[in-house]
């Protein structure tokens, strides 16, 4: 079953001013050159860190308190810190 596409109107959702510059050559570029997101975390990601930081792990306090203490400025820097804190939980 196929269903119209529709039509007119604009996004559904709102978005910033760095997804509006974004363009399917801009990341092609990017990842053909190896650079990280630098853009700003969004709200879910976020919402991502701080829950990776509630997750509990068996490392020292001093260990985790240096986590917690990671850079998450970037979208790069955030998704590194989510999925460093997903592996120590799971003990990766």
């Amino acid at each position: 079953m196929t269903l119209p596409r529709p039509s007119g109107g604009g996004p559904s959702l709102p978005l910033g001013s760095v997804l509006r510059q974004l363009s399917a050559e801009t990341v092609l570029a990017a990842k053909a050159a190896g650079l990280p997101s630098t853009a700003v975390p969004t709200d879910l990601q976020a919402s991502m860190i701080a829950l990776s930081n509630e997750l509990s792990s068996s490392e020292a306090p001093a260990l985790h308190a240096l986590h917690l203490a990671a850079r998450t400025a970037s979208e790069h820097d955030a998704a590194v810190h989510c999925l460093s804190g997903v592996a120590r939980f799971l003990g990766l």
